[in-house]
């Protein structure tokens, strides 16, 4: 699993009491952390990571503490979230760019062009046109 994700470290069978410690000093290094877990003793530790996953059937403390709970008690889809996640990331910062950048460059030529309204209207409409699928 650590592969197929991309995991440059990975942990498992820690102890109960240990996880959250764990995750804490990971995270106080400057780590992203990915938890996993399926019962009572991991919902501490679900709540500490910056993405927590459990299965369908897990306990309810487990479900109720996790960020994402996969329909199936199959840890298969892991990989498919976080290509998810990257691709929704990507397009995010895309989205980001494509419409801040026309409304800058619209402010900018009202004070260094002469745009008029019209001209920055135009400009902030030329740039929602790339976002019609």
């Amino acid at each position: 699993m650590a592969e197929a994700l991309g995991a440059d470290h990975y942990f498992a069978e820690i102890l109960p009491e240990k996880k959250a410690e764990l995750i804490g000093q990971l995270r106080e290094n400057g780590k992203t952390v990915c938890f996993v877990g399926d019962g009572i003793n991991d919902a501490i530790a679900l709540k500490k990571a910056d993405v927590s996953i459990s299965v369908k059937g897990a306990s309810p403390a487990a479900t109720d503490s996790a960020q994402v709970v996969l329909t199936e008690s199959s840890l298969d889809a892991i990989p498919d979230i976080f290509e998810l996640s990257s691709d929704f990331q990507d397009n995010m910062h895309n989205t980001f760019f494509a419409v801040t950048c026309p409304g800058i460059l619209g402010i900018g030529g009202v004070f260094l062009a002469h745009f008029t309204i019209f001209h920055a209207f135009v400009l902030n409409m030329i740039s929602t046109a790339d976002m019609i699928p």
